[in-house]
């Protein structure tokens, strides 16, 4: 939730701040780092699952399940990049602000949890 608010207003700060080639950029940038952290999610509840029931299972599963991630990351950047033409700094910075609003997020979501 927080992290498509972050999208949608650093989209219009560079908007109103830079243009609108810049604001796609971020926008893409965002919404790319919106969909990993979708399946950064997913991942790491599918590795929770088998270590719960199976105790004996490796850590380095987890390693092998964010692989993926690290390509799918790679060609969401060469395709905005390369292929549609964005500008890499508004992408990147927009990519990383949303992510990090992603690791506060799931912070402070998972301190609630283990005080309560």
């Amino acid at each position: 939730m927080w992290q498509l608010i972050a999208t949608l207003f650093i989209g219009g700060v560079l908007y109103v701040w830079l243009g609108f080639a810049e604001a796609q950029a971020g926008l893409f940038g965002g919404f790319a780092a919106l969909l990993l952290s979708f399946l950064l999610a997913l991942m790491v509840r599918r590795v929770e699952k088998r270590f719960e029931r199976n105790k004996k299972v490796n850590k380095g599963l987890l390693t092998l399940f964010f692989a993926p991630r690290l390509v799918l990351t790679l060609a969401f950047f060469a395709l905005g990049i390369g292929t549609f033409g964005l500008k890499p700094l508004p992408m990147v910075v927009a990519f990383a602000l949303v992510y990090l609003v992603y690791w506060i997020d799931w912070g402070s979501a998972h301190n609630q949890r283990v005080i309560l």
